[in-house]
C-alpha cells in the first residue's frame, strides 16, 4: 500500500499526507481494507504520539474514521489499543486542538455501541469522564500524578 510508505517517512509532511490518504481510504473502501484493519489500527494509534501535531491530528482522523466505518468490530477487537492511546492524548497532549480531537474520537468510538458492546468501556469510564469533564470545564486536562 502506497500510503504505508508515506506514513513511515522521516519527513512530517509525508507522514501527514499518508495519513490523510489513509483517512480517505478508510471512509470509502471499507471492504478492501477489512483484511488490513489490525495493521491500520496499529499504525494510526502509533502516529497519535507523533511529535508534529499535524501528523497526530491526521492520525486521530483515521482513528475516528475507523471507529465509524468499522463499528462495532474495531471497538470490540481493538479497544485495548485505541482507548489507552486516546486517553494518553487527552492527559498528556500539548495541543488543545489535538486533545479536543481525541475527545471527539472517544465519542466516535462509543457512538455505535449497544449496551452489551459498551461493557468494554467500564474499565475506562472513570478516566474518560474525568478527562472529558476537565477538558470541557477548564479547556485543559490535568496531568496525571506520578
Amino acid at each position: 500500500m502506497h500510503w504505508q510508505g508515506k506514513v513511515e517517512c522521516a519527513r512530517w509532511q509525508q507522514r501527514y499526507a499518508g495519513l490523510r490518504a489513509l483517512d480517505q481510504l478508510v471512509s470509502t473502501s471499507e471492504k478492501a481494507l477489512r483484511e488490513h484493519l489490525a495493521s491500520i489500527v496499529t499504525i494510526s494509534v502509533r502516529m497519535l504520539s507523533d511529535a508534529k501535531p499535524q501528523v497526530a491530528h491526521a492520525a486521530a482522523s483515521v482513528v475516528a474514521a475507523l471507529c465509524s466505518c468499522f463499528a462495532p468490530d474495531v471497538q470490540q477487537e481493538h479497544h485495548a489499543i485505541i482507548l489507552p492511546a486516546l486517553m494518553a492524548v487527552l492527559e498528556h497532549g500539548r495541543h488543545g486542538r489535538l486533545r479536543t480531537r481525541a475527545a471527539k474520537c472517544i465519542i466516535d468510538f462509543t457512538a455505535d455501541l449497544d449496551e452489551d458492546e459498551a461493557e468494554m468501556l467500564s474499565a475506562y469510564s472513570d478516566a474518560i469522564v474525568s478527562s472529558l469533564t476537565a477538558l470541557l470545564t477548564t479547556g485543559s486536562v490535568p496531568q496525571q500524578m506520578a
